[in-house]
């Protein structure tokens, strides 16, 4: 999907193939760009603009040209940039093929974002905006996986008009409150789960999570998870609720749907082997799963990737 409008943002080298872009409102845009691991791509930056950077796949090495700066966003980061002073030129470099997602929004229309209540952390929304001083160009910090989906939700989603722009601002408040969200946990009261009372049975509820993810195929009932964890079915659902905000098996889903996404991206491995790398006996209930989640077929997203 390609809109065209007014004001550029973010400005690619001409001829810059497998690039997708929507047009959220007049002062923000999101971008979609597939480069190649021997390539690298210059842009340029508009000084009214903020930049958010994401890639779930490589490492990609951002450096300025002007003046000398740079960083590196590893596989699974996320990265803000923000010069407000002049146009600022990127030098791209993946160290492998991958997308890379782009939020570009302009510095008016975030600032106006915190008239409301949002960020609610003071000490969030405080490092946040303490990058305007320009203590750094590039802010950089690990993201949940959650982030890449609300990205791919940007290009594939069923509304139009008035129902896509208050959809796609929607999704920009998900993005930005993602990065401001703490993500070291220094207590129990920052893990706020009141059922889970001590640190011991906090890593039991740790060490259940990487079990159930650990063998997509053949995942332990609730049972022979609290046995394995040693711990009792009732801690462990009423823990991994207030853990991580969901059930047992409604977390074992979100990542089956997540890891189906990452192969999909990944040549070589067609739709029957993925749903029997994730857990489905039959590819028919895995399609309709994936359809659910994301709005797409298996079949059409892998035919976005060739």
């Amino acid at each position: 999907m390609i809109i065209e409008q007014s004001i550029v943002p973010v400005a690619f080298p001409e001829g810059t193939a497998d690039v997708e872009q929507v047009l959220i409102d007049d002062a923000s845009q999101t971008f979609s760009l597939s480069i190649n691991a021997d390539h690298e791509i210059l842009v340029e930056v508009d000084k009214n603009y903020i930049l958010f950077f994401l890639s779930d796949d490589c490492t990609i090495n951002f450096e300025l040209q002007d003046p000398a700066a740079g960083e590196v966003m590893n596989s699974g980061g996320m990265m803000m940039f923000s010069y407000p002073f002049a146009k600022s030129q990127i030098i791209i470099r993946p160290e492998s093929d991958c997308k890379l997602n782009m939020l570009a929004i302009s510095i008016g229309k975030l600032h106006s974002l915190f008239g409301s209540d949002f960020g609610v952390d003071r000490d969030a929304l405080n490092t946040f905006m303490g990058s305007f001083k320009m203590k750094k160009y590039f802010t950089n910090k690990p993201i949940h996986p959650e982030v890449s989906v609300i990205f791919y939700q940007m290009f594939n989603h069923p509304f139009s008009n008035v129902q896509q722009k208050l959809y796609l601002q929607g999704k920009v408040m998900e993005i930005i409150s993602y990065f401001l969200k703490k993500e070291e946990v220094k207590s129990e009261l920052e893990i706020q789960c009141p059922f889970v009372s001590d640190h011991l049975e906090m890593e039991k509820i740790k060490a259940a999570r990487d079990i159930v993810v650990g063998d997509l195929q053949q995942p332990p009932s609730i049972r022979d998870l609290a046995r394995a964890v040693g711990t009792n079915e009732y801690k462990l659902k009423i823990g991994f609720k207030s853990m991580f905000g969901t059930s047992v098996y409604a977390y074992l889903s979100e990542y089956r749907m997540q890891r189906a996404r990452q192969l999909l991206e990944k040549k070589g491995m067609n739709i029957k082997e993925i749903a029997h790398r994730i857990g489905y006996a039959n590819p028919s209930h895995f399609i309709a799963a994936y359809k659910k989640k994301f709005g797409i077929t298996p079949k059409k997203h892998l035919k976005r990737t060739v």
